[in-house]
């Protein structure tokens, strides 16, 4: 129990005493003590018919004094207890307690559901700690002077409360006795006292856990700062690679912009691929005398192909489209015009005159396919 209590001075705060009197109210923190007057409202005992009251008076003062209690102990003034001194033979703690069970109600003026009663060993002198511990003394034949204390169930229940909302724990509830000092009893009964360390080990596991979430947090951290730090030290080293991936990828850019490319170029060469044939078979079947001027044709249209220039005369152009005629390269040739020049123009090559205008038009043979040299 000495442990417990002093895990609890060093985890919660030394216990506080306070001493509650019908005109004022003393808080003892450890050598620290300071006495306050209560209200008009809360004299004469009135602060056990309004606690919650009371514990929010008792809070602002607290507050302006920058104090806190996390533990208190409440000492009862005499005068909200009642004692009785009797003489019983020597008898153990147990003896005591089941004597008071069971003869303790005629000396007690309140229903024994309704108070709570404690029997000590008392002398005029005080109470000492062999006589409270319950050691038999030599003469065993001699009557010892007993003390009962009991006070009213409902008092100790308004306390409990006062204590819950001036957000403390009450762990302890005594008395002043008749000698004017503090008693060594605990007013509160055992179901409480049980219910309270149930709650400090509930509390202590609590703390416990948070420290342990906290250790592993700073573990996770700290394993994670170590990782980031690994990160960083392979990126360094994959500073190279990274480069020739990065080359790497533009040279595939580079590539799939050259496919496309080719892809444009070989389409126009399937489109134009059909003049080739064609204009290599007009340029060996035109004779010495005709001058092309112009070549036209529609490609994406049709096959066709219109020749216009001049000869020196229309044999020599029927000539021609004959010869065009008959070659593999060309279906349905046909002179489309042909007539004299009112103005003859001279062969540049020959130096002759060149009277005869014409304009022929032939179509391509689709099957003819010539691979360019």
């Amino acid at each position: 129990m000495n442990i417990m209590r002093r895990m609890q001075d060093v985890f919660l705060g030394n216990l506080t005493t306070l001493c509650m009197t019908e005109e004022e109210i003393q808080i003892r923190q450890g050598l620290k003590s300071s006495c306050y007057e209560l209200p008009s409202a809360f004299k004469n005992f009135n602060y056990l018919h309004r606690p919650e009251e009371m514990a929010g008076w008792l809070l602002a003062v607290l507050q302006n004094e920058k104090k806190r209690i996390r533990r208190c102990k409440i000492v009862l003034d005499p005068g909200q207890v009642f004692f009785q001194k009797i003489r019983l033979p020597e008898m153990t703690i147990q003896e005591q307690n089941n004597w008071l069970f069971w003869e303790g109600s005629q000396y007690i003026p309140y229903p024994a559901n309704s108070c709570i009663s404690k029997i000590i060993r008392w002398k005029e002198t005080g109470v000492s700690e062999k006589d409270f511990s319950g050691e038999s003394e030599k003469n065993s034949g001699k009557l010892c002077s007993f003390l009962i204390v009991a006070v009213q169930s409902e008092v100790i229940e308004r306390l409990t409360r006062f204590a819950h909302f001036l957000n403390t724990r009450l762990e302890e509830v005594t008395v002043i006795g008749p000698d004017q000092n503090i008693l060594p009893l605990n007013l509160l009964s055992a179901e409480s006292w049980k219910e309270r360390s149930i709650t400090w080990c509930y509390q202590g596991l609590t703390v416990f856990f948070v420290f342990l979430s906290l250790a592993l947090s700073a573990q996770s951290l700290i394993q994670w700062k170590r990782q980031e730090l690994v990160w960083e030290d392979r990126k360094t080293q994959l500073a190279p690679l990274l480069s020739v991936k990065n080359r790497y990828l533009e040279n595939k850019k580079v590539e799939h912009q050259i496919g496309k490319y080719r892809t444009k170029i070989q389409q126009i060469e399937q489109k134009n691929q059909k003049f080739y044939a064609a204009l290599k078979k007009i340029s060996e079947t035109i004779p010495q005398t005709c001058w092309l001027e112009e070549i036209k044709s529609d490609a994406y249209k049709s096959n066709n192909i219109e020749l216009k220039g001049f000869a020196g005369s229309a044999g020599q152009i029927l000539d021609f489209a004959g010869k065009l005629k008959s070659s593999r390269e060309f279906s349905g040739v046909n002179v489309a015009e042909s007539g004299e020049r009112l103005d003859s123009i001279k062969d540049r090559v020959n130096n002759r005159a060149l009277t005869a205008n014409f304009s022929l038009r032939a179509g391509i043979s689709p099957d003819i396919k010539e691979e360019r040299p």
